[in-house]
């Protein structure tokens, strides 16, 4: 029966309202954490999850003997649509944690069945000795499957505590499946970049993995008189990794040095008394002078070969060097022309394809729009 709660004031108070019932009468507790919900749904698709929610608690009481359960709502766009696809996850002190998916718009109940649970035990060989000590965190996530959209998990399983001082750290429970280790390496106070990702998969029972530590390396940049004091910023440029923080570092006695760094490509950033941004690449370049990048084009990436540019003739790779005549000179002049270009509506871009010269028409309103014009820009020289 649809709880009234529900009908009056939403979805999260109604889950909040059973949380408490069930604390109160059952031996186990029942959780609630809410990350950005806020009514989007209609009141039809909340009865559907709070459905789904109650079920699911249900079971995992029937068949897990839990002590917690623990259930958090996560929004996002692509979520909301009738036709999206949602996930809930379910987690036991006994069994671990179980993730599934369902389609909104079609599903009414869902039965969450939980394995004999797994434990895993992972060893960083070398560990003891290597100066990385309290440097390096190993995470534990389901691997993702084909399409999915990020989310942004971490560790699964009790013992966070890291790794002991000969290198292992023990996981579990964790339902049985296919899992992401990832060992990453500290370059400041609250930032890692994954340097290693093993895929494996974990059976009921105890489970282990040995991950070695990786060659790892400084970059030395060396700085002019004048730039000193400027802060630098480096970004590995391999999203595939999933790092999204940056190490931040001050230039002092003209040079400022990052440490420990995974062989790859890295965008290096300053601003204060030098701004600008050059490419590096590790181990190539160990010792570099900041020479900042001149952006005066701008590279086309296509998401959507429907989209109104790539109609118009627009290709991946192509580099966009001016428009109606006036060629790019620079980032700040090429910004200002983008701006300019949207105002007029209708433009002319001169577009350097396998170093031939082509003249592109196009309705410049939606240049920033992705889903419309179905390409994104990314800042370049020539």
């Amino acid at each position: 029966m649809r709880p009234v709660i529900l009908e009056t004031q939403g979805l999260v108070a109604a889950l909040r309202q059973y949380a408490e019932r069930i604390n109160q009468n059952e031996e186990f507790a029942v959780s609630i954490t809410n990350r950005g919900y806020d009514g989007q749904l209609s009141t039809e698709a909340e009865g559907v999850v709070f459905a789904i929610i109650e079920e699911a608690v249900g079971n995992a009481k029937k068949h897990a003997n839990p002590s917690e359960v623990k259930i958090t709502l996560t929004v996002k766009k692509e979520h909301l649509k009738p036709e999206g696809t949602h996930y809930l996850r379910i987690t036991s002190q006994k069994y671990g944690t179980k993730e599934v998916e369902y389609a909104a718009a079609s599903t009414s109940a869902l039965t969450v069945q939980f394995d004999d649970p797994a434990s895993l035990t992972v060893t960083v060989a070398g560990y003891r000795g290597s100066g990385l000590e309290n440097k390096i965190r190993i995470d534990v996530k389901p691997t993702p499957r084909e399409n999915e959209p990020r989310r942004y998990t971490s560790y699964y399983g009790r013992n966070r505590g890291g790794l002991d001082a000969e290198g292992v750290q023990k996981f579990g429970p964790l339902a049985p499946g296919e899992y992401d280790i990832t060992l990453s390496i500290q370059q400041d106070r609250s930032r890692y970049l994954p340097a290693e990702t093993v895929t494996t998969v974990l059976k009921a029972g105890d489970n282990s993995e040995t991950l070695s530590l990786p060659k790892l390396y400084n970059l030395t940049v060396i700085v002019d008189a004048g730039q000193e004091g400027a802060s630098f910023r480096l970004n590995s440029r391999d999203s595939s990794r999933g790092w999204y923080g940056s190490s931040h570092k001050k230039a002092t006695d003209g040079r400022v040095v990052f440490e420990n760094l995974v062989p790859g490509d890295y965008t290096l950033q300053a601003w204060g008394s030098v701004s600008g941004q050059m490419y590096v690449t590790i181990p190539a370049q160990t010792t570099v002078r900041f020479e900042p990048v001149v952006f005066n084009a701008q590279k086309v990436r296509v998401r959507d070969e429907s989209g109104t540019f790539v109609k118009a003739g627009l290709r991946e790779g192509d580099l966009v060097v001016g428009i109606d005549g006036e060629e790019f000179l620079n980032e700040r002049q090429m910004g200002a022309l983008f701006t300019l270009a949207r105002e007029k509506k209708n433009v002319t871009l001169t577009v350097v394809r396998g170093g031939r010269r082509l003249q592109v028409a196009v309705d410049f309103t939606d240049a920033y729009n992705q889903k419309v014009s179905g390409i994104y820009w990314e800042r370049s020289s020539r």
